[in-house]
């Protein structure tokens, strides 16, 4: 839990954070405060998951936007693929390796 949580201010409902801060415009509706809350949490638990990681594929060090990301980007876009040349089946099978 993120510890934001929704005030009276005024005749409307506002976010604040765990200082007490004000994070959100006015809203005059609960639940639109109660959506606009819930984002702010997502994003706060988001952020929190964000860290450096070894690329599983080539090693490389990069930010990682959470536990599901493990490939950087140039693996994931294909890109290295790019960079090493790929051997065709009938080279492989001309230096007996396929």
């Amino acid at each position: 839990m993120s510890g934001f949580n929704l005030q009276r201010h005024g005749r409307g409902w506002i976010v604040a954070g765990p200082d007490g801060r004000q994070l959100s415009g006015v809203y005059g509706d609960r639940g639109l405060a109660a959506v606009r809350l819930g984002e702010l949490q997502d994003l706060a638990e988001a952020t929190g998951r964000r860290m450096r990681r070894a690329c599983m594929c080539c090693g490389v060090s990069f930010q990682s936007a959470g536990i599901h990301n493990r490939l950087c980007v140039d693996c994931r876009t294909g890109t290295p693929v790019e960079r090493v040349p790929a051997r065709s089946k009938s080279a492989a099978r001309a230096e007996g390796t396929a």
